[in-house]
């Protein structure tokens, strides 16, 4: 999944709009799928765990819409924020599983 394409998020894409998980996803799954695929290096993850790491970004990013302020940040450095804890999360997971 590694390549040099380099992917952004919208700037039309407002975390208001929507009404659900589903729309979040649509809005932010590719980017996440991306994102994740850089930081596997740094923190591996079992492919077989990717999309349920994807999916959980993006349900946190639905519940937490409300905190996203533009005028703060950009979506993208949210986002990146959310998902990299997602993959901690995912990361401490597996190892208090294997000890």
């Amino acid at each position: 999944m590694n390549n040099t394409k380099t992917y952004y998020l919208s700037d039309e894409i407002d975390p208001m709009d929507w009404g659900s998980v589903s729309d979040a996803y649509n809005d932010l799954a590719v980017y996440a799928y991306k994102r994740i695929d850089y930081l596997s290096s740094t923190y591996p993850i079992p492919e077989e765990l990717i999309g349920d790491a994807v999916l959980m970004a993006c349900e946190k990013a639905f519940r937490y819409a409300d905190r996203f302020d533009g005028n703060i940040g950009k979506l993208h450095n949210w986002f990146n924020a959310i998902i990299k804890n997602c993959i901690h999360d995912i990361h401490n997971k597996q190892h208090d599983n294997m000890v």
